[in-house]
């Protein structure tokens, strides 16, 4: 954003019309221990709040939160793997070297017209470091879904601001609920976070158990009917007709909610059955008092997070950055010899 090229710290200098005392200032400046990452961080989290444009549902700020992978090539640049990512819109091959980047937006405007502005995106592939002997436990090691759930957590509870954060099918497995609830504001008198997912088409829930008959040996069972929820849909009388911003239209959408237990967690989730113009869906909230309305409207905006990338990519360049060193050993291209 410094200059109208991507061609480093030089353009910086072509645009600022500064001669070489200029450039080894520069480079002395990002490679400067006066400052550091979560202190930036901070700045721009704290500015972006302060401009008070961030979209609220039920007193809670809105957040996107994602997975990017970007292709790099380079031997020795640190958090450099082999990934793999099928797209119908994209070019690049399903198996390519790159960087798995993590990312959480807080999203401004109005749910009517909005934009996904980034809080904060962390590498989260490739963080072996060489020569370590001994790696972190796989047990305890957090997953890819895990470590954007976090960084969102970490963002509301800095500020004492509770979110809602809207994702997709991926991230709809039980450490993410679980992680979502372990966090809770006395002042506000709820969870930090609200997690709002898409259930994928095999998820099932459960009924309460009936209480145990009196002298019937055994504990209390925890789970009762198992519910299908995509075989609700065969139940059309369930469901009531409502009007609904799906994607930026208004149309008129079948819904359904019902809270239920879900295995994964041990947990209730709200389950919203939707039948829109675009098929039917399965949403999951960790939040049982969420308005089905209000969840449908949510998940339709999550493809903003995808705009912001495509930003980030095209528009300002912000991965076309060529940082490596040589004291690092150069990665392998086996995916096997891969740590993350």
């Amino acid at each position: 954003m410094a200059a109208p090229e991507m061609m480093g710290v030089t353009s910086m200098c072509r645009f600022w019309l500064w001669h070489e005392r200029g450039y080894h200032s520069l480079l002395h400046f990002f490679r400067s221990r006066a400052y550091g990452y979560g202190e930036l961080l901070g700045v721009w989290q704290r500015f972006v709040l302060d401009q008070g444009v961030a979209v609220e549902v039920e007193g809670r700020c809105v957040v996107l939160g994602d997975h990017t992978r970007v292709v790099k090539d380079g031997g020795r640049m640190p958090g450099v793997v082999s990934l793999r990512e099928t797209s119908e819109t994209q070019r690049k091959p399903s198996y390519f070297r790159g960087q798995c980047w993590g990312a959480v937006g807080l999203v401004i405007g109005s749910l009517a017209g909005c934009f996904c502005l980034p809080l904060e995106l962390r590498i989260h592939q490739g963080f072996k470091h060489p020569g370590e002997e001994q790696p972190e436990p796989p047990a305890t090691r957090p997953n890819l879904a895990e470590r954007v759930v976090q960084m969102a957590l970490n963002f509301a509870v800095g500020y004492n601001r509770p979110i809602v954060l809207v994702l997709d099918a991926y991230f709809g497995i039980g450490a993410v609920f679980r992680l979502a609830r372990s966090v809770y504001s006395i002042v506000f008198k709820q969870p930090y976070m609200m997690v709002l997912t898409r259930a994928i088409k095999n998820t099932v829930g459960y009924f309460q158990a009936p209480p145990k008959p009196p002298g019937r040996r055994g504990p209390q069972a925890l789970y009762g009917e198992k519910v299908y929820l995509r075989e609700c849909f065969d139940y059309p009388h369930l469901f009531q007709t409502v009007e609904c911003q799906v994607y930026g239209k208004t149309e008129a959408v079948q819904l359904m909610s019902v809270g239920l237990l879900w295995k994964p967690p041990g947990d209730w989730l709200l389950f919203v059955l939707a039948i829109t113009s675009r098929g039917p869906i399965v949403l999951m909230c960790s939040d049982l008092r969420l308005s089905p309305l209000t969840a449908v409207e949510l998940y339709c905006i999550r493809p903003r997070i995808e705009l912001m990338f495509d930003g980030l990519k095209t528009l300002i360049g912000a991965f076309r950055f060529r940082f490596w060193t040589q004291k690092l050993p150069r990665h392998s291209r086996r995916p096997t010899s891969n740590r993350h």
